[in-house]
């Protein structure tokens, strides 16, 4: 079953189904056996990129995540070694994988992953960071909240607002430089981060989001965690048709100081 699984998904890869690749990738992680586990090892070894990309990705949540999974230390060793990989694609499912055994990498290795030409890479760095933790961790988040790909700002800026617990005036700044971006989802999450911090500075970007004519639920989220009164007629007047979540803006509602009587019906 171990060796079909590797099989099928190899096939997968080849033919481009990530979705097919994924389903037998994560059969061998349900399956958890110390047989899956060297199959996965053999992998990582390979002359052959995919084969150590899908090693990569087996060791990463082979029976569970984080301390959860029974192979995490015989499992870090192996990954960490695969950062120094000539493959891109091989150091993003590394990485990624390191995330999700939440283990400890070299503070200067993983400072190094976030500048390689691959997106990548950096955008498996911006994911994997918070559950990784260590020193370096801010100040790479707010290095990659600065990308110029829309993906690695989006998962830098969603770990540096909503995923540590840290504060400081160069976290809110780098937050606060992303209210304008372009790209949606990173301007949403540096929203709920800054609120999550109660920086005053999100009321002007929020309540522009908050009037649009497309209001994202990361905005409405983000007035629901900054409980100001300034928010609160926004907030009404996307009652009539903001569908998306109607308990939401109602909590928010809330939050901000004023207790709509419950729905009737």
């Amino acid at each position: 079953m171990i060796a079909d699984d590797i099989a099928s998904a190899l096939r997968a890869a080849a033919d481009g189904d990530g979705e097919t690749r994924w389903d037998h990738v994560r059969a061998l992680h349900r399956d958890g056996t110390v047989g899956a586990l060297h199959a996965a090892v053999d992998l990582c070894e390979s002359s052959l990129a995919e084969e150590r990309r899908l090693g990569a990705d087996i060791l990463g949540q082979l029976g569970g995540s984080g301390d959860e999974s029974p192979h995490r230390a015989h499992s870090a060793p192996i990954l960490a070694g695969l950062l120094h990989d000539p493959c891109a694609d091989v150091v993003d499912a590394a990485v990624v994988a390191l995330g999700h055994l939440a283990v400890e990498v070299d503070p200067s290795l993983l400072a190094s992953l976030a500048a390689p030409p691959a997106a990548e890479v950096r955008c498996g760095v911006a994911w994997a960071l918070p559950n990784i933790g260590g020193a370096v961790t801010s100040p790479v988040l707010i290095q990659l909240s600065q990308d110029p790909d829309d993906d690695v700002r989006d998962w830098a800026t969603f770990g540096l607002g909503s995923m540590i617990d840290d504060d400081s005036p160069q976290i809110r700044d780098a937050l606060f430089a992303r209210t304008s971006d372009a790209h949606d989802e990173t301007r949403g999450e540096s929203l709920v981060g800054l609120a999550i911090r109660h920086d005053t500075r999100v009321l002007d970007p929020l309540l522009r989001e908050l009037r649009a004519d497309s209001v994202s639920w990361l905005a409405v989220d983000a007035a629901r965690e900054l409980g100001a009164p300034e928010l609160l007629g926004a907030l009404e007047e996307l009652l009539p048709w903001w569908d998306v979540d109607r308990a939401l803006v109602e909590e928010a509602i809330a939050a901000c100081g004023h207790e709509r009587p419950p729905r009737s019906g």
